[in-house]
């Protein structure tokens, strides 16, 4: 019954005036929790949707300024783990000029920004997802706003022995990848983290190649691994308190991949 209420209620105030909805706001605290719930949700649906329609409104080349990725992770809620500002924007400057494939493992925000601007511009971004309820969530989300160039792929955690990874679809994936966001598998569930990725996947990236990692201190053992293993450039930038990765496969590596 309270989901049912919370869904009401959002639809509920989906069809209310601006006017209306402020006198609500006001009149939050007294409300139902289902209610309160679903009042939320529609605030960030909207905030989501006012995002998406600024971001469409400008040519596909044009990195979103800071007030419009901020309003954009407001609106896709779970702010505790989206990517900051910063980082976003690092993403949508690699996308805006990048000329091939894009790869994603696990997806998120940066799928729908990546789909927004790259896919736009006819630039695929192929999106690695273990978990399905969040694979169903993110292509719905892409549904919903019609935002077009991702392919979402439910690929679930497989052992390859010393490490876990992906089981991506290889044989509709493309042969090289020119930008890598590298979000996932979880570092909790998976043997070695996102240290799989490489070994998997480095015969399908180029020097030219890029890979973004964010959470760089967390996955500082993973860096420094593929330092050791596959002679990769690292480049960390920090930016209040929060540091991300800008990583260049050196392709010198004689290890067997699994492409």
């Amino acid at each position: 019954m309270s989901t049912l209420l919370h869904q009401l209620a959002a639809q509920v105030w989906q069809g209310l005036g601006n006017n209306t909805r402020a006198g609500m706001l006001k009149l939050k605290g007294t409300l139902p929790a289902c209610f309160r719930e679903g009042i939320k949700e529609a605030v960030q649906q909207n905030t989501l949707q006012a995002a998406i329609q600024r971001i469409l409104a400008s040519p596909p080349d044009l990195v979103p300024d800071q007030d419009t990725l901020e309003q954009l992770r407001a609106g896709w809620g779970n702010e505790g783990y989206s990517a900051p500002p910063r980082y976003l924007r690092e993403v949508a400057t690699q996308v805006v000029s990048v000329n091939g494939a894009v790869l994603e493992c696990g997806t998120g925000l940066t799928t729908i920004l990546m789909g927004l601007l790259g896919g736009r511009r006819g630039i695929t971004i192929w999106s690695l997802e273990h978990d399905p309820y969040w694979h169903a969530h993110i292509k719905e989300v892409l549904r919903r706003y019609h935002i077009p160039g991702v392919e979402v792929c439910l690929a679930p955690i497989k052992d390859y022995g010393q490490f876990g990874w992906y089981a991506p679809p290889l044989q509709r994936m493309p042969r090289t990848f020119d930008l890598v966001i590298c979000d996932g598998p979880p570092q909790k569930t998976t043997l070695g983290g996102r240290y799989g990725l490489l070994p998997a996947m480095r015969d399908r990236m180029t020097h030219g190649s890029v890979i973004l990692m964010d959470d760089a201190i967390p996955q500082a053992a993973t860096i420094q691994h593929w330092k050791e293993d596959f002679g990769v450039a690292v480049e960390l930038v920090d930016v209040q308190e929060h540091t991300f990765a800008i990583i260049r496969p050196q392709m010198t590596s004689s290890r067997t991949s699994i492409a």
